[in-house]
């Protein structure tokens, strides 16, 4: 299991891959931000990290039809 610390630096190394188009970056970036605040109020809206992983993991990182 990695930190919090190691996945804020795995994903800021994807978002400056130049590899990663622009709209990937983009939708990224958004989702992003929006989980971190969704986190950040986790006492108002009782979400916490792992809720927010479960819930959208799948919907998220899905692999491709083969």
């Amino acid at each position: 299991t990695q930190s919090p610390e190691e996945c804020g630096q795995q994903i800021k190394l994807i978002l400056e891959s130049p590899r990663l188009p622009q709209w990937h970056r983009l939708l990224l970036q958004h989702l992003t931000r929006h989980f971190c605040k969704l986190c950040q109020n986790g006492s108002k809206n009782h979400f916490t990290p792992r809720m927010l992983g479960e819930a959208f993991s799948d919907v998220l990182f899905k692999p491709s039809p083969s």
